[in-house]
């Protein structure tokens, strides 16, 4: 397509960042973009194709950004997608008629593109987004080395986050036949026979049984009230995950290595380190990390806080630090945290394990909606509706495929989720915690449960039962 091509429907092109240089504009590809657009239009299958792929920045073209939006929302919220109802949609908000009216909607709905070529073109947008990007923050980049940056040590920290987010995912699988399918559903069988979780176990047998353990690229959403204890499990489950036994047989851990020598294994021989990060996005690392240590322990949180420690309670406090300390776990305490520097986040620390021979097995957001997901100026659920399809969008980049992924959300009173539309939506499995308030036994753990709401891989509607003891913020069979 020549460098001075418009848009169909006589629509002029708005061009994003970066801007022209010597005549030459920037990558992009309008044919792509509205054939992707055309598809979507002709059936809601495409729709779901090429949805992890593409945000209306991926568009070169602002009407065609906006028209994504429109069907990307419309689809999220259940809205059958023709002409009409992105006509009405772009109406209310007041940009229609710069989107080229219903003219240009009703050439996209009648043009005919090959549907299953949909995520092809999808690929093709979001890879001449991706050189955009690139290029505007290389742009930015050299413009600021220039000139005076104002604390450089600052500055130079920085461009690590900028270029990953100006990169970002492209997030395209190879191969979709059934034969790859059947391959993987093999291989999850071979793991079976061995007796092997298909998941990282979350330490509670109960929930390892209804779930499987914790699985790779799934997106769990887990929910309780305020105090509810999300946040407690959830930080158990990252120091569970980081010391993974590496393979069990029969529910007992085994050694490969020590198993083809005949000979007894070793306890540490069974641990295999796996790399967790948490996204401190309510409270304090050190919040973290008191949990874990007391919970490791058995020693009573509270205790240190009010000055009721024991002079043994401080020797099993430094016990248990020394034996969690080096696990490959990250408490990133970042407030500011949005779809982009996510991803960029994600990959430092991706990287940061690799350098020390582990891999990063399973990320914790604490809780969501305190994310800067701010998008649409105002309103909330379309907002979160694309964060989390950011979410979904990096969970499918093949370098993360390893990485299951808990959402931390806050319940309503009535067990409803905060925005829950837009969230478990986008979720693979909902989790929700209930604790009794009162033990049978007099200062005795309370028995707590977790119900799966949702489960794509296996059965919802179920629960899994076990105690809390909160003197010791843990959860156990």
């Amino acid at each position: 397509m020549s460098g001075d091509r418009r848009a169909r429907g006589g629509l002029a092109v708005v061009p994003r960042d970066p801007p022209a240089i010597n005549g030459l504009l920037p990558p992009h590809d309008l044919d792509a973009e509205a054939a992707v657009l055309s598809a979507c239009f002709l059936k809601d299958s495409a729709i779901t194709m090429v949805l992890d792929l593409l945000e209306p920045e991926h568009f070169y073209s602002e009407p065609n950004a906006r028209v994504w939006q429109a069907i990307a929302t419309l689809h999220g919220l259940g809205t059958p997608v023709d002409n009409v109802s992105v006509a009405t949609w772009l109406k209310d908000r007041g940009w229609l008629e710069k989107c080229g009216g219903t003219a240009y909607l009703g050439h996209l709905a009648d043009a005919c593109p090959v549907i299953g070529h949909a995520r092809a073109y999808a690929v093709t947008v979001l890879r001449k987004a991706r050189r955009r990007r690139a290029i505007a923050t290389a742009q930015i980049i050299a413009a600021e080395g220039y000139a005076d940056v104002g604390d450089e040590d600052e500055w130079l920290g920085g461009l690590e986050d900028r270029i990953g987010e100006a990169v970002g995912s492209a997030a395209v699988q190879a191969d979709y036949s059934i034969d790859s399918a059947i391959a993987e559903s093999f291989a999850s069988l071979d793991e079976t026979q061995a007796g092997t979780l298909s998941g990282l176990s979350t330490g509670l047998a109960p929930l390892d049984v209804l779930t499987g353990g914790l699985q790779a690229r799934e997106i769990i959403l887990l929910g309780a009230p305020s105090g509810g204890g999300k946040s407690t499990l959830a930080g158990q489950l990252l120091f569970t995950a980081a010391t993974h036994p590496a393979k069990l047989k029969h529910g007992v851990p085994e050694c490969e290595k020590c198993a083809e020598h005949a000979r007894p294994c070793k306890a540490e021989h069974t641990l295999q380190l796996h790399g967790a990060v948490a996204f401190a996005l309510e409270g304090e690392r050190r919040d973290w990390s008191d949990r874990a240590i007391c919970a490791h322990a058995r020693i009573d949180l509270m205790g240190k806080r009010n000055g009721t420690w024991q002079p043994w309670d401080f020797d099993a406090f430094a016990s248990s630090a020394n034996r969690l300390n080096g696990l490959p776990v990250i408490i990133d305490p970042r407030k500011d945290l949005n779809a982009a520097k996510l991803g960029a986040r994600v990959r430092a620390w991706r990287d940061h394990m690799a350098r020390r021979g582990v891999k990063l097995r399973i990320v914790v957001l604490d809780y969501f909606q305190l994310g800067q997901w701010d998008r649409t100026g105002g309103n909330r659920e379309e907002d979160l509706n694309a964060a989390m399809r950011s979410l979904v969008n990096l969970r499918g980049d093949p370098e993360l495929s390893e990485i299951a992924w808990i959402v931390i959300t806050q319940l309503n009173k009535d067990g409803g989720s905060r925005e829950s539309a837009a969230l478990e939506m986008h979720a693979d499995s909902v989790w929700t915690i209930t604790i009794d308030e009162e033990p049978k036994v007099l200062n005795g753990p309370h028995a707590a449960r977790v119900f799966v709401k949702k489960q794509r891989r296996g059965p919802r509607l179920k629960s899994a039962a076990f105690w809390f003891t909160p003197q010791h913020t843990l959860f156990h069979d």
